[in-house]
């Protein structure tokens, strides 16, 4: 067990390749009874903090029953910003409130480029695990935590398949008919069956356009409009945008200002 855990295998990892009538949860406390749990470690002057299976001892003390804030994981083009933003921002209003906060991520830079905007900063490994070196007060997420979501509805075929262990961009494909449907529900079940399935309608020949503003005390100054050449589906990053915008009517740039 131990051998295993230091060349990085998971408790779930273990549990289907070793025990396959175990549960993850069984193994997991199987390990913990042989006195096997990774040991913190601060590699640097900052709060940066990640967990190890090859150490004997931890290099901080863990006394001060934190706020554990769920961060995320890989990230992936077209899903870092708005995450960011909500972690951060949650983070924000929990140390407000005077409580430490710990926070776990798949990237310490991935904090609006703010390592210090948590107390204790994780690189993403095994949440329970550090709840439990931590001796956390909470944890706070959100899924499943009764925030308000939009209502499901109804897609016809020309729709966008997005499995749900995935973000912006990957195993995402456009169903046009039946039987690209079950192409991409069969393609999706190999990677993960244990996933639910997402679609999103697809808008055929949509346009994505950028806008960058400066604002003071709540009123835009000044802002720049840039048109992509591409058709809405190529990221950002990727894309090939004008400035200024050669096919926008007036309406539409007076209706971008409004909602910059």
């Amino acid at each position: 067990m131990r051998s295993a855990k230091k060349l990085g295998f998971s408790d779930c990892q273990i549990a289907t390749l070793v025990l396959t009538s175990e549960l993850e949860g069984e193994v997991g406390t199987k390990r913990k009874s042989l006195g096997i749990t990774p040991f913190q470690h601060h590699p640097a002057h900052t709060n940066y903090l990640y967990t190890t299976y090859h150490a004997t001892e931890h290099d901080l003390e863990f006394d001060e029953n934190g706020t554990m804030v769920l961060g995320t994981g890989v990230y992936r083009i077209g899903s870092s910003v708005e995450f960011d933003w909500c972690t951060v921002t949650c983070v924000r209003k929990v140390r407000e409130m005077g409580k430490k906060t710990v926070m776990i991520k798949y990237n310490q830079e991935t904090v609006s480029t703010d390592f210090d905007e948590a107390d204790q900063l994780y690189f993403f490994e095994i949440v329970m695990d550090i709840y439990e070196l931590e001796l956390a007060q909470g944890v706070i997420t959100l899924n499943q935590a009764g925030i308000d979501q939009q209502e499901w509805v109804e897609v016809s075929w020309l729709s966008s398949p997005d499995p749900t262990y995935v973000l912006s961009g990957a195993a995402m494909n456009v169903v046009w008919d039946r039987s690209t449907l079950e192409h991409s529900l069969t393609a999706a079940a190999e990677v993960s069956s244990e996933h639910p399935f997402v679609l999103t309608k697809f808008i055929a020949g949509a346009q994505e356009i950028d806008v960058d503003g400066v604002a003071h005390e709540g009123k835009l100054l000044v802002h720049a409009v840039f048109e992509h050449v591409e058709n809405a589906g190529v990221h950002s990053g990727d894309a090939t945008s004008v400035l200024l915008p050669f096919s926008l009517e007036v309406q539409d740039m007076s209706r971008l200002k409004e909602i910059a």
